[in-house]
């Protein structure tokens, strides 16, 4: 977003409005010279950033969300310690689709039938992405869980839990650790980045996050890969030392090892609509701000 943005020399960007820092270069939104009707997959950012922009060039927009509340993985994102800000831009999108008319339909999960019978100009897929399957021995033991089950209360976690960055050294992996603690979990956390957080860096949160976790015990182990989990041991590998390290007793093993895209339909509606298109994490897992502006782009295209 903002500030990161600029420290790392890049032109300001802005989570909320994909327009800031692109105005000269996109001009005012117009109204679509042929109106289409536009049918959307997905209610997380993406798509409703998709929808409202459709919406206001003109379109005719309906949108299925399978599940009950829109927002994707924002709704989980915001379970996190201080990150419920991070539902601000969820909620604009939502009165903004209702002021503008979008039809919504909650609770429904398209299908290739569904949207045959909808006779839809163009389909845009923003089904999102789920956690990545993992080939790690051992991480099929109902001890090892993703960062989606602890925020969503899916899992029992025991008292002494390895936290494991895959390499994205964002909020996902250092978010889990906060609301672990928050737990009274003994907490440690293990990258192969540099430093824990490397991705912070650029977003002044990075030493916030230090100075509310080091002095709660948390334990740091950049430079650390994990190599296979059994029972309640887990073996580390550290990448410049080459050495190996056992840690035992781990009732816990929670892995942020990033998403995988969740573009089933995608592919099951190639061929069979006269416009089709993935946005956001069905077309390649990135941050909320990538899916937003993927849904504008889109949007602002047809």
């Amino acid at each position: 977003g903002c500030l990161s943005r600029i420290f790392k020399q890049k032109p300001i960007s802005c989570l909320q409005n994909p327009e800031i820092g692109r105005e000269k270069e996109l001009g005012a939104l117009t109204t679509a010279k042929t109106k289409k009707k536009v049918l959307i997959i997905g209610g997380g950012p993406g798509g409703m950033e998709a929808a409202r922009v459709a919406r206001l060039r003109g379109h005719e927009v309906v949108l299925y969300e399978k599940e009950k509340e829109l927002g994707g993985q924002v709704n989980i994102a915001v379970k996190a310690p201080i990150r419920k800000e991070f539902g601000g831009c969820i909620r604009y999108r939502i009165k903004q689709m209702e002021i503008l008319g979008v039809k919504v339909n909650l609770g429904t999960e398209a299908t290739p039938e569904m949207i045959e019978k909808e006779n839809p100009d163009v389909v845009i897929v923003a089904t999102g992405s789920k956690p990545q399957i993992s080939p790690l021995p051992g991480a099929d033991q109902d001890n090892v869980v993703s960062v989606h089950d602890v925020l969503l209360e899916k899992a029992d976690i025991g008292k002494r839990v390895l936290v494991v960055d895959g390499g994205e050294g964002h909020w996902e992996c250092c978010s889990v650790v906060e609301y672990l603690v928050d737990m009274g979990k003994e907490v440690e956390i293990i990258t192969p980045l540099m430093f824990v957080g490397q991705e912070l860096v650029t977003t002044t949160d990075l030493t916030a996050f230090y100075m509310r976790m080091r002095p709660r015990g948390v334990v740091f182990s950049p430079n650390t890969v994990i190599k296979e989990i059994s029972g309640n041991t887990v073996v580390v590998h550290d990448i410049f030392a080459f050495t190996e390290r056992t840690i035992e007793e781990v009732d816990t093993v929670v892995l942020a090892m990033g998403n995988q895209a969740n573009n089933q339909i995608y592919y099951d509606l190639k061929g069979k609509v006269k416009e089709l298109y993935a946005i956001g994490d069905c077309l390649s897992p990135r941050k909320a701000i990538d899916a937003i502006y993927d849904g504008y782009n889109i949007g602002r295209s047809l």
